[in-house]
Formats: structure tokens, C-alpha cells, sequence
């Protein structure tokens, strides 16, 4: 079995070392270990000669290419145990593996679910379909298929793109927002006239020492002073003036 065959297969890929020899094979489906165990169980062929092809099968990559002097042992061993693997799993096997399953392809993760959106949308498409397709063509799909979800089931809500971007960065934004404040903050230091807190504070312990209307008082006394003093600035400029003229 060549190595595009394995990709678009999906099956699970095992590793095993004998002798120094590393030989690399797939899983067999559940047709392919039906149809062996079959075989094996009518004994109408030796059991050795049908791993051995259970190995010819599976072996990742081109059997013919494998070395004459390596014992033909290895391949009945690798054949039988995939057979094994497939067949040998009890009812807790087969519930942890569906643990397992649902962790690796949880809905809650984005390309489960563009990938459960474009199967409601397009019942044709198969998962297998949806792994080989590239990135544009499956973002392209997926927002096709909101359009139709959205057209034909009202309930349909579409993906809220702005809150899993702001879920996946929350702490970039959160780091970000308080610079902003900090900037802010460092801004209304440097706008203020230096002296000025003091003089504010200044202020506040006055109105506390002798009482608030006492303030107003004095500070409306020396507004109106200083707005005599421009008028009288003005009227002397006025006055200026119409003596040079």
C-alpha cells in the first residue's frame, strides 16, 4: 500500500520494530478483518498464507521492494497481529475508544463545527470527503452552508466570529485595554499645570478650615477684582488710542 493510499484512507498507522527492521502498516477496516477471520475460521487455506497477505495489504509502502533475505516470520507475525488489533477489543475497549473519539473530535473545537455545518447543509459530503478538500474550498463550503442554514432554518444562528476572536485573545485584549488606560492615565498627569493638584488640595483644606461659604465669598471677591482690573485695561487702551488718533 503506497503512502497516498494511507492518507486518504485514514486508517490508524502502526509502527513495529524486529531484528533491526522497522516496518510500517496500517489498520484494517472492519470489512477487510471480517472477511480474513472468515477465511482463517473455514480453513480451507493456511492460516500463515493469509497473514502473510493480510501483511502483502497493509505494509506501508511496496512489498516488492522489501529485501529477499528478511524472514518471512515477520510478515505472518505483523499480519496476525493486525488481525489481532482489529478484532480483539471487548465492550470497555470499544467505550474508551469512544472517549477517546469525542475528545479528539469534540464539537466544541471550530473545524468540528464548519465540518457539522456542512453536513447539515450538504448530506452528500462525507467526513472522509471534507479531510482532502484545502482551506479555501472548505472556509468557502462552510459559509455557503450558513447561507443556507440561515435561509431554511430560522433557528439557525450563525457563527459569532467576533466572540470566539475575542475568546481566543481575551488576554492580548485584556493586556491591551489596561495599556490604553495606563496611556491615559499618564496623559492626564502631563495635561495638568504643575502645581495644580497642589493647588486643589491646597483649596480642599481651606474650605475644611474655614467653613465653604467663607471660600465662595472670598473667591467671588477676587473674580470681580480681576474683572475690574481688565475692564479698567481696556478703557486705558481705548483711551490710548483715540488720543493717537
Amino acid at each position: 500500500m503506497n503512502i497516498l493510499e494511507v492518507l486518504k484512507s485514514n486508517d490508524q498507522i502502526y509502527t513495529i520494530v524486529f531484528a533491526n527492521e522497522t516496518y510500517t502498516f496500517r489498520g484494517l477496516n472492519l470489512k477487510e478483518s471480517k472477511y480474513f477471520l472468515e477465511l482463517i475460521n473455514q480453513k480451507r487455506l493456511p492460516s500463515y498464507y493469509l497473514y502473510e497477505q493480510i501483511f502483502n495489504l497493509i505494509y506501508v509502502g511496496d512489498v516488492i521492494f522489501l529485501s529477499d533475505k528478511l524472514p518471512i516470520g515477520h510478515a505472518i507475525t505483523i499480519g496476525e497481529l493486525a488481525l489481532s488489533l482489529a478484532l480483539d477489543e471487548s465492550n470497555d475497549d470499544i467505550l474508551f475508544e469512544i472517549a477517546s473519539a469525542r475528545k479528539k473530535y469534540s464539537l466544541d473545537t471550530l473545524e468540528m463545527h464548519m465540518i457539522s455545518v456542512i453536513m447539515a447543509a450538504f448530506p452528500s459530503y462525507k467526513y472522509s470527503e471534507l479531510q482532502i478538500i484545502d482551506k479555501k474550498e472548505f472556509v468557502k463550503l462552510f459559509v455557503i452552508a450558513e447561507n443556507i442554514l440561515t435561509k431554511t432554518k430560522p433557528e439557525y444562528i450563525r457563527l459569532d466570529l467576533k466572540k470566539i476572536y475575542d475568546d481566543l485573545h481575551k488576554e492580548e485584549i485584556k493586556e491591551e485595554k489596561q495599556s490604553v488606560q495606563e496611556v491615559k492615565q499618564e496623559q492626564r498627569q502631563y495635561a495638568e499645570p504643575e502645581g495644580m493638584q497642589h493647588f486643589q488640595n491646597d483649596t480642599e483644606q481651606l474650605r475644611g478650615a474655614v467653613g465653604y461659604w467663607e471660600v465662595q465669598e472670598a473667591e467671588e471677591k477676587v473674580r470681580k477684582e480681576e474683572e475690574e482690573a481688565l475692564k479698567l485695561k481696556i478703557l486705558r487702551e481705548l483711551d490710548a488710542r483715540n488720543k493717537r488718533g
